[in-house]
């Protein structure tokens, strides 16, 4: 009797050692790959994402060419449809209008979406991103 007690013991304790060095191991690896991942070049923005009202909007990519700039931001919420808001009149890069934009995906009925800004000329400085005249969300690109 007092062996099975002992070798349940033994193997109780193994298995709870394996576990802890099994999650130490989870959270090593988790904690080098971040370190990896901060270490990659990214073009840097030093305003990525900007909240108001329940509406996130969140600058995903930005490209030059053409003299043109191409910002794109995803807008999150769950309570507009954000396809009916109109994005010309505040919308604004470095002080210059809006020359154009275009969907590239919206989803559960306007409540996600992710939009292309153009803007003339290689721009960097201050992005207002205005839906209709309610609501604005200011962003740096770099």
């Amino acid at each position: 009797m007092i062996n099975k007690l002992i070798i349940t013991l033994v193997l109780s304790a193994l298995v709870t050692a394996g576990c802890v060095r099994s999650q130490a191991q989870t959270s090593s690896d988790n904690t080098e790959r971040a370190a990896k991942a901060l270490a990659q070049p990214v073009e840097t923005q030093s305003k990525l994402s900007a909240s108001a009202n329940g509406i996130t909007v969140d600058l995903v990519s930005v490209s030059r060419q053409n003299n043109q700039t191409v910002v794109e931001v995803a807008m999150n919420n769950h309570v507009y449809d954000l396809t009916q808001f109109e994005l010309a009149p505040k919308t604004t890069l470095a002080g210059q209008k809006l020359v154009g934009s275009e969907i590239v995906q919206s989803g559960a009925g306007g409540h996600h979406l992710s939009v292309r800004l153009i803007f003339a000329g290689e721009l960097t400085g201050p992005l207002t991103v205005g839906l209709g005249n309610d609501f604005l969300f200011n962003l740096t690109v770099n």
